[in-house]
């Protein structure tokens, strides 16, 4: 090791001085007064120590993730300190979910570093967020018929942009209640919008400009369509004529030329019906007799006067006599519509006659049919019997004609039997 000593003039004897050599701090003690004095050096010790700096939940500013460490020199007596330059900047790159943080204990350059030390920075989780929106419609129903309010809860955590997505904003604007027409939200709710709190939308139907007329239009529309026009919309369809017949000539104006021609084609519908007689009619089996255990099943046909394609689709039951028939005791099918009495249950049936009511949504027919008994077979009668003990009493007497008269016609048929079986056998 080589030292460059420094050199001090003008020391008197005993006296002592520190000198320094390159990187080592020397004592220089002189021990004589007189003549040769002798210097002893002391060499202190060299010191270090390592700081290491950690960083969890995100990277440091420059987009690192691994430890950084710095090793802090000197020698005995020295007080080591990080400068300004080692601490490693970083709270600017959390990770997804993570915001700035804090040091578990924050590095200084003040303070002295006596041993090796750590220093974590943790970014801290974020918080959760979330907002309520609710959405309420007034004067009428939201489009699927409810009339509640709808609510949605958005959550994110701090820093997102919370906005609705558009199957969370409700269809509405269909339904309005009676007198009221299509309407607007207050507000229009909108998936670019941010939700940073509580918010309510409400969409409320507007107030119809109501008029005599509109009333008369109100009436019309809710006539059925004229292919489903039945006996039972009779009174609706008068009282629609009634109420525009009466209206002025103004309102009447306001009446669209697509409402009156639905009015005039209900009315042409019925008109039809009532041409027709009645609107269901038996085409056959009426007046048919089932004859009990023979095990024959009754049918009948109902057909429609006027759009007979709906015959089958408005069937509802059948009664007889008044009484409901259960569906396990009969068929029934298409065209028109076609009933199939089982005979298991016409068998159970009293013996006379019976209506059987074939009932529509729309209406009714009844037929007529009877139930009988098969008639009985003529008694077979007994073979004459001769008693053993009176046979004597039996026996023809010779010379009765009557008696022999019987005798010879058994002979000829015995003849006659003989002769084709001979004739038989011959073929």
């Amino acid at each position: 090791m080589t030292f460059a000593l420094v050199m001090l003039l003008g020391m008197a004897a005993g006296m002592s001085q520190t000198a320094y050599a390159e990187g080592n701090t020397t004592e220089i003690t002189p021990t004589k007064t007189s003549g040769t004095m002798t210097i002893t050096l002391v060499i202190k010790k060299e010191i270090s120590q390592t700081v290491t700096f950690k960083v969890v939940n995100g990277s440091w500013n420059d987009g690192t993730t691994t430890d950084k460490t710095v090793t802090l020199n000197g020698y005995e007596g020295d007080t080591l300190t990080l400068a300004a330059g080692d601490i490693p900047a970083v709270g600017n790159k959390p990770a997804a979910n993570y915001k700035a943080g804090s040091w578990d204990t924050e590095p200084s350059a003040s303070t002295a570093i006596t041993g090796n030390t750590t220093y974590t920075y943790t970014y801290a989780p974020k918080d959760s967020i979330s907002a309520i929106v609710t959405f309420k419609v007034a004067n009428g129903s939201w489009d699927d018929g409810t009339m509640g309010d709808k609510t949605v809860t958005l959550t994110g955590l701090e820093g997102d942009t919370l906005k609705l997505t558009a199957d969370q904003i409700p269809a509405v604007g269909t339904k309005p209640a009676d007198t009221f027409k299509a309407g607007a939200w207050d507000v229009t709710p909108s998936t670019e919008t941010a939700i940073t709190a509580a918010t309510t939308y409400t969409y409320t139907y507007a107030a119809k400009d109501y008029t005599a007329a509109q009333g008369v239009i109100d009436a019309i529309n809710a006539l059925s369509d004229p292919a489903d026009v039945t006996t039972a919309n009779k009174d609706a369809i008068e009282a629609a004529r009634a109420a525009y017949d009466s209206l002025p000539e103004d309102q009447k104006a306001k009446v669209d030329a697509d409402t009156l021609k639905k009015l005039a084609d209900a009315e042409a519908a019925l008109k039809a019906i009532a041409d027709a007689g009645k609107l269901y009619y038996t085409v056959s089996g009426d007046g048919q007799d089932h004859v009990i255990e023979t095990g024959e099943d009754a049918t009948f046909t109902v057909k429609r006067s006027t759009a007979d394609e709906n015959t089958f689709s408005r069937f509802s039951s059948i009664q007889v006599d008044g009484a409901d028939v259960d569906a396990s005791n009969y068929d029934k099918s298409e065209g028109s519509v076609i009933i199939k009495l089982k005979a298991a249950y016409l068998d159970t049936l009293s013996v006379g006659s019976h209506i059987l009511k074939v009932l529509f949504t729309d209406g009714s027919v009844e037929i007529p049919f009877t139930v009988s008994k098969a008639a009985a077979a003529d008694p077979v009668p007994a073979a004459t019997q001769i008693p053993v003990a009176n046979a004597a009493y039996n026996i023809p007497k010779t010379g009765d004609a009557a008696d022999l008269a019987l005798w010879a016609g058994a002979l000829i048929l015995g003849a006659v039997g003989l002769a084709m079986l001979k004739k038989r056998k011959q073929i």
